[in-house]
């Protein structure tokens, strides 16, 4: 009994993830001694970076829509995005941390860099279009990384993750091209 206590202790400590939903995705299971880095492959790890990356730059056109929107669509779609895919980036850095990875550097990629800059330079009156636009194909980017993984995932805790977030990433891909269909039909009137 000792020696379990002990072994809760130095868990609670490490901030080792136990239990349903432990990395914040709930229907992920992970208990301890599973997930050891050695499983994911450098095409796991990629994902991983990569999604990371490609989640922030969707919270960067979120914090920009909100602060350079001009209808309430376009700042009410950037705040959601701002705030699911903030959730989705915590969950790909937990993963990162708790494989083995530390913290992963997060600078924007050449191809979501150049997006921002063009999107940041977007004259006020075509701002929301085009928010609307890097969105949607970010986010299309983002749900095509996810199904690849979870069918390719060499680590099965990744795949499981890939596998129970896919549906949430793509219902939010979803809302922003219904928004994007309808905003386009009110600008061409």
């Amino acid at each position: 009994m000792r020696i379990f206590a002990i072994a809760a202790a130095v868990v609670l400590w490490l901030g080792i993830p136990t239990g349903a939903g432990a990395l914040g995705v709930e229907g992920v299971t992970l208990g301890i001694g599973e997930g050891e880095q050695g499983k994911a492959s450098a095409e796991d790890v990629e994902f991983l970076r990569h999604a990371t990356v490609v989640s922030q730059a969707i919270v960067d056109m979120g914090e920009l829509a909100m602060k350079r929107g001009n209808s309430p669509n376009a700042m009410t779609i950037g705040q959601r995005a701002h705030d699911q895919y903030m959730s989705i980036e915590d969950n790909l850095l937990r993963w990162a941390r708790h494989k083995g990875m530390g913290e992963l550097y997060r600078a924007l990629d050449p191809e979501e860099y150049a997006l921002m800059r063009k999107l940041k330079a977007a004259k006020d009156d075509d701002f929301d279009l085009q928010f609307l636009s890097a969105l949607t194909e970010t986010q299309a980017k983002l749900v095509d990384m996810f199904r690849k993984e979870k069918a390719t995932a060499t680590d099965p805790d990744i795949k499981q993750y890939a596998t129970v977030e896919l549906p949430n990433i793509e219902q939010y891909l979803k809302e922003a091209q219904g928004i994007a269909t309808d905003m386009r039909s009110a600008a061409a009137k």
